[in-house]
């Protein structure tokens, strides 16, 4: 690195703390927000609601497209809407969806359709099988979700550091 580099970095490094260097700031990539930051623990009725709103477009656009396609189509975006709402929603919401959506895949896909009961054991057995599909998915979701929280800590606990690193180079 050039002399002129690193005064530049350090330049830079003392714009994003403090006055007089004093107290810590993180940095500005850091505070940028995510389109679906507003998706955290702290707003539990906007995940609700979120995750219920994917799940009743998935379910009326598998109904619009169920007499060109059959129901594939149907369980398909269900299973996309579970995804999305284990990813962003987290656990609660998406239980609340894979039960709706597994009442709706009974209601309008395993026969006896347009009903809630169950005929025979393999409609129970189809039912049954799509619940542990649902499962996986919920748990697969918070498996990435819970990575994803534990990397964004460290990179701002790596941040500070360097900040810190650097204050005490800087002294």
């Amino acid at each position: 690195y050039s002399q002129h580099s690193t005064s530049d970095l350090l330049l830079r490094l003392r714009l994003t703390l403090g006055p007089e260097g004093s107290s810590l700031r993180r940095p500005a990539y850091l505070e940028k927000k995510s389109s679906f930051s507003m998706l955290t623990r702290r707003y539990a009725y906007l995940r609700y609601a979120t995750a219920l709103l994917v799940l009743v477009v998935a379910l009326a656009l598998g109904r619009a497209t169920g007499p060109f396609f059959g129901g594939f189509v149907s369980f398909g975006l269900t299973v996309l809407a579970l995804a999305f709402a284990s990813w962003y929603c987290g656990v609660g919401p998406s239980v609340m969806n894979a039960v709706l959506a597994l009442s709706a895949v009974k209601y309008w896909l395993i026969p006896p359709v347009h009903t809630m009961r169950v005929a025979d054991s393999a409609s129970a057995l189809e039912l049954f099988v799509v619940a542990l599909i649902f499962a996986a998915i919920i748990a697969m979701g918070e498996s990435r979700r819970r990575e994803n929280d534990a990397l964004r800590r460290a990179q701002g606990e790596l941040a500070d550091c360097v900040k810190q690193r650097t204050v005490e180079l800087d002294t």
